[in-house]
């Protein structure tokens, strides 16, 4: 309960997150399973910038679309929110090269601008090119928050928890209910 009442929380005031798109826009966009044989990342960020804290989420999910791991980073900082979502993404594929996964895609909750950058977000996105290269098959996509959901609650988890984890195997109540809300949309739709 204790849990529930903490994501729960996560909805409080000064929380910026990539939050876009309407009712209409779910109905259009869902977020579908990878290929067979094939991970799909989804990487999230969310800012607070009365607390100057971020939160990072990463959730990696197989071909049935069940978690085969999350992890949640939270740090005191300040930086925007693309600044994040490119670090959300660095962080997703280091996650996914520790497990060993060589066949994957990352789906991001916010275009990452690889034109305009700062030079701190840069170096994350030349970091983002060299580990791209590390991988069999390795793409990118994009997705809004209404939609990647499990990672962005995730990152919101995250930034209240106020520190890192790491889970496999064993998720939170949350975590799956909203990853088997994706999957039961799919089905009804198809």
């Amino acid at each position: 309960m204790a849990e529930w009442m903490e994501h729960e929380s996560t909805k409080d005031k000064g929380t910026n997150s990539s939050m876009e798109g309407t009712r209409e826009n779910r109905e259009i966009v869902r977020w579908y399973p990878p290929p067979l044989g094939m991970i799909k990342i989804n990487t999230a960020a969310c800012v607070n910038v009365i607390k100057g804290r971020t939160g990072l989420g990463t959730v990696g999910r197989d071909e049935c679309g069940k978690i085969l791991a999350a992890w949640g980073f939270s740090e005191r900082k300040r930086r925007n929110l693309e600044q994040e979502e490119a670090e959300a993404i660095r962080l997703g594929l280091i996650n996914a090269k520790a497990e060993d996964w060589n066949c994957m895609g990352i789906q991001s909750s916010n275009k990452v601008n690889w034109i305009n950058t700062y030079s701190y977000q840069h170096t994350i996105l030349e970091d983002i090119h060299i580990l791209n290269s590390l991988f069999s098959i390795c793409s990118f996509s994009f997705l809004n928050n209404i939609v990647n959901e499990v990672s962005s609650n995730n990152a919101q988890y995250a930034l209240v928890r106020c520190r890192d984890f790491v889970l496999k195997e064993s998720f939170l109540l949350w975590m799956t209910e909203i990853a088997q809300k994706d999957l039961g949309y799919l089905s009804l739709t198809l």
